[in-house]
């Protein structure tokens, strides 16, 4: 037994280290695709006249934002929903997963999870229907921001709604809002179109559980700690963008930020490297150099990894000690295990 459990390990440690080793192969041929060609004088002269500190802070106010928000909400979720749990406990647990997911992600998403199960007895199935209702709410606030910064456009410069393209971006986003208004008539008030006339019996289980016991009070507070920081996040970098001298138009950054930003976030590069290049070329390439979009699209994901590694550096020796003070896991101290799990 003991050596197949060995073996299931080396596995495993295999898997996720094949998984780094080909990421940062996409980075390395993406980053080679795009700067192959780049002026290497201009580049360092595009950083050298940018303003660092302006464009440090538009990296990491939002970063700092978006920890504590996702820290704040889970945490009034698990009060909602299941037991509360002390905020700076979590803190400082989410903290030091920024340096546990450079070793291994699964250790710093699937930790989350033990974490809490540890903590408050939450089986996985109820937990994984909590991050789902604070992911509708993450994807509520984020759609109703393209939609209020989609109109303001409209209003403030009604002569380039031709070039937003609002044949693809207005059916896309009001479809997202309608499903979740439909969405929340039905788990607030059990009414609306569609998901009232499926089987009751669908939506039986501990999974929909958060999202039943929802009211309109939790998914107005969930927005409220969501949507502000999301707005942050894309002030800050176009922040960043400034900091570099690059003339970007307002609205027209706002409005395709966000679908560079889904392209620079894909888990198929290092730490996001490559991948910004590539959205940002796409979508802002047009505006300078190709030295200037390598100088901006470089310098962000670095300072993000800096950040996140002195981060959760910091936060990890406190971290370790709130887990040794958790006792074992809960369905291993009862004896037995979760039908639920």
């Amino acid at each position: 037994m003991t050596e197949t459990n060995s073996r299931a390990d080396n596995l495993k440690a295999l898997k996720q280290w094949t998984i780094r080793v080909l990421t940062a192969g996409v980075s390395v041929v993406i980053l080679w695709y795009y700067l192959r060609d780049v002026n290497w004088d201009a580049l360092k002269a595009a950083a050298g006249r940018a303003d660092l500190s302006i464009a440090i802070a538009g990296i990491i106010i939002p970063m700092i934002g978006f920890w504590v928000s996702d820290c704040a909400f889970t945490v009034r979720s698990f009060k909602w929903f299941h037991s509360p749990v002390g905020f700076w406990n979590y803190f400082i647990i989410k903290a030091a997963g920024y340096l546990l997911a450079m070793v291994n992600i699964t250790f710093a998403t699937g930790g989350v999870f033990l974490y809490f199960m540890s903590k408050t007895g939450i089986g996985v199935k109820k937990q994984t229907g909590q991050l789902a209702f604070r992911l509708c709410m993450s994807v509520f606030g984020f759609t109703t921001f393209l939609a209020l910064l989609t109109l303001a456009e409209v209003a403030a410069r009604p002569e380039e709604v031709a070039a937003l393209r609002l044949q693809l971006i207005g059916p896309a986003i009001g479809l997202i809002l309608l499903i979740m208004l439909e969405m929340g008539a039905f788990f607030i008030y059990r009414r609306g179109l569609i998901l009232k006339r499926l089987p009751e019996q669908w939506f039986v289980g501990e999974f929909w559980q958060p999202l039943r016991g929802s009211n309109l009070r939790h998914w107005a507070e969930g927005f409220a700690w969501t949507a502000p920081f999301i707005v942050l996040y894309f002030i800050g970098m176009y922040l960043v963008v400034r900091a570099f001298h690059v003339q970007v138009p307002f609205f027209y950054f706002l409005l395709r930020m966000p679908i560079a930003a889904l392209i620079a976030g894909l888990p198929v590069a290092f730490g996001g490297f490559g991948t910004t290049t590539a959205a940002w070329d796409v979508f802002f390439g047009r505006f300078t150099t190709p030295a200037d979009i390598a100088a901006i699209t470089l310098f962000i994901p670095a300072v993000r990894l800096l950040f996140r590694l002195g981060l959760g550096a910091a936060f990890m020796p406190l971290a370790l000690r709130e887990l040794e003070g958790l006792k074992m896991i809960p369905w291993r101290r009862r004896g037995r295990i979760e039908k639920e799990c």
